[in-house]
């Protein structure tokens, strides 16, 4: 429970950052964790405010009208989260389906929502080599180019780079040249 701040002595002395008054929360009253459970942890999570709500994003999505008051929304993965044109993206890595249960080995996939309530099914995003592909974030460079970076590998974790095109209904990117930047070394 420490490590997830419920109960932790070390919070107690942090100073509230006061907003400026524009979102009309009662800034004062916040306590860290704003949110945390005793029975699990929400682990790289992702947050977004939309239509007068926060919404944290981290396996399960939970949303709250002044930091103070949660409610549990929908099932999302934690993920990389962005905002483009009309849509969010919640990027995210899944076991690959012919792998044995306990495989380090993951391939990155995304999902779409146009309100942050309804999330489409989750899709393939990029073709790799099968390894341990983790944690991806994108970022858009105009309207329909992209860039992918993510982490691969089980022992040794380096960060890779792809890009290419978002077209609304899928992505359509490079993967690196090589497997890992110092191979061979």
């Amino acid at each position: 429970n420490l490590c997830m701040g419920v109960g932790d002595p070390s919070w107690e002395d942090v100073e509230p950052i006061c907003g400026d008054g524009s979102l009309n929360l009662a800034w004062g009253n916040l306590q860290n964790p704003v949110l945390g459970f005793e029975s699990h942890r929400l682990k790289d999570q992702s947050v977004a405010y939309h239509d007068g709500y926060f919404y944290i994003f981290a396996g399960y999505s939970y949303r709250s009208p002044d930091l103070l008051n949660w409610e549990e929304v929908t099932s999302v993965p934690a993920g990389d989260l962005v905002f483009t044109g009309d849509r969010w993206i919640v990027t995210h890595q899944v076991p690959y389906p012919d792998e044995p249960s306990g495989s380090d080995f993951r391939k990155i996939v995304w999902r779409q929502s146009f309100d942050l309530l309804s999330w489409s099914e989750s899709q393939d995003m990029i073709q790799l080599e099968k390894d341990r592909n983790i944690d991806p974030a994108i970022a858009f460079l105009d309207e329909t180019n992209v860039a992918l970076v993510f982490k691969r590998g089980v022992v040794i974790q380096e960060s890779q780079v792809a890009y290419g095109t978002f077209y609304g209904t899928g992505f359509d990117l490079q993967p690196p040249v090589k497997a890992y930047p110092g191979e061979g070394c």
